[in-house]
């Protein structure tokens, strides 16, 4: 179920009506400061599904959050690229997508959305994820 889901939220991204929201409302995508907005918008839909976010350790020992996802109950992670099957998978993916390919895999951790201060670039919109939220019930079979 969760793999099917991750694939349609990622043809949903491909959609225009989709993708508007995030660049109206953020002015960013889903991979450049929105994916917050991203991983609230698809927990509304599927409320089983819990925000993550992959955390990275800095060398200075303060930890950043490099991206929000979804976690399934499954153990699958979902975000607008797709469905991984578990996080080593998903942080592999994402490294990948990302072009880092400096980084080492187990310097990255996923964890549930943290309480710390967000990155200057990660947005939190509650209007966009209502929005974000319609949009993709409209394009994707839930």
């Amino acid at each position: 179920m969760y793999r099917k889901l991750g694939k349609e939220i990622k043809k949903a991204f491909r959609r225009n009506g989709v993708m508007t929201v995030l660049l109206n409302a953020l002015h960013s995508g889903p991979f450049d400061g929105g994916c917050l907005v991203v991983a609230k918008a698809i927990v509304r839909l599927v409320p089983e599904c819990k925000v993550v976010t992959m955390v990275r350790r800095l060398d200075n020992g303060k930890d950043i959050s490099d991206h929000y996802a979804v976690q399934c109950p499954d153990g699958g992670i979902i975000d607008a690229d797709g469905y991984s099957p578990n996080t080593q998978a998903f942080i592999k993916r994402f490294l990948r997508n990302e072009g880092i390919r400096d980084s080492d895999p187990a310097s990255h951790r996923i964890e549930p959305r943290m309480v710390m201060s967000l990155p200057k670039d990660d947005i939190d919109d509650p209007r966009a994820v209502k929005d974000l939220a319609r949009e993709l019930g409209a394009a994707i079979p839930i």
